[in-house]
């Protein structure tokens, strides 16, 4: 059948990473995601439907197939931030030249979002607060230091069709107390939050600059300009 064979495949193309991995030091390991299944807006909220996945059927299908059809891909729900520090500067990553998604480019700080249950039911996964768990997870924050978090929309990389909540959030601590406490960045990168500066910051670094993390720039340069961002800042 269809699906077996896709899992033969999935099988096969993730033992052949894992053996190249050992050879190149790239970091490379399996676990638990969440699939995007479907997604409802309505005025005040967004509600996703979501499945259980792992990267390993994410890399045999997305990363390494893009062209499958959607019931066949993994669609593992990526979750990333623009972080907005107390001396008005933006934080940006560079990627760690051994990951397997975007080696050495600019993204925001996240990952794959935790399949955990985090929400007011056992089985609901809060997503935003996964996505703040990220910056505890990769720049050392604690937990009160996280201000504010507002999701910016829901973007997909065209390259891999990977579905990524992209966010924007406000934290106590100036960019210059900061530094990336994992493996998967190597710096981090700081920019004024100005529209003007987002906008030639981008045209800048174009190729540099993870697609998703193009469009949450952007979208955060309107916020930023609205004015409606950052609340209860004072």
């Amino acid at each position: 059948t269809k699906v077996k064979w896709l899992l033969d495949n999935v099988a096969e193309r993730w033992q052949a990473a894992l053996h190249r991995a050992t050879q190149t030091q790239q970091i490379l390991f399996d676990g638990p995601l969440i699939r995007l299944v479907g997604h409802d807006v309505t005025e005040q909220e967004l509600h996703l439907e979501l499945q259980p996945t792992t990267f390993s059927v994410f890399f045999g299908t997305n990363l390494s197939d893009s062209s499958l059809p959607r019931h066949l891909r993994a669609d593992a729900l990526g979750g990333s931030t623009l972080v907005y520090c107390t001396d008005h500067k933006l934080l940006l990553g560079r990627r760690s030249n051994r990951v397997a998604q975007h080696p050495g480019k600019l993204h925001c700080i996240g990952g794959h979002l935790d399949p955990r249950p985090t929400g007011t039911k056992n089985e609901d996964v809060d997503v935003v607060r996964s996505v703040e768990e990220e910056l505890v997870e990769e720049l050392g924050l604690r937990e009160d230091e996280i201000l504010e978090t507002i999701v910016l929309g829901l973007l997909r990389d065209r390259a891999v069709l990977q579905p990524e909540l992209s966010c924007l959030t406000r934290i106590r601590r100036p960019s210059a107390e900061l530094e990336p406490t994992n493996e998967e960045h190597d710096e981090l990168l700081v920019l004024d939050a100005v529209p003007s500066v987002i906008t030639e910051f981008l045209t800048q670094n174009d190729d540099r600059i993870v697609p998703v993390t193009k469009g949450t720039l952007e979208l955060a340069s309107h916020v930023l300009a609205s004015n409606t961002f950052p609340r209860n800042s004072h």
